[in-house]
């Protein structure tokens, strides 16, 4: 299974959220901040995960997601 993911900076810190209660609303994006996307491979036979970087998103870009 391939997943592509978008991280981005936000306002909230580590140690201020746990990861399941991290929301858009909860944790805004900086206005400013790094964002990037990234393929996440999951072998499901191992449990192994292959991270890959595709590319830097500027602050401004829209994502289009296609289903």
């Amino acid at each position: 299974m391939v997943l592509e993911v978008l991280f981005g900076e936000s306002n909230c810190t580590k140690t201020e959220h746990k990861a399941w209660k991290i929301t858009p609303a909860e944790c805004p994006l900086r206005k400013n901040g790094k964002r990037a996307l990234y393929n996440l491979e999951i072998w499901k036979s191992s449990g192994d995960i292959k991270v890959q970087k595709v590319r830097d998103v500027k602050p401004h870009e829209k994502i289009v997601i296609n289903s």
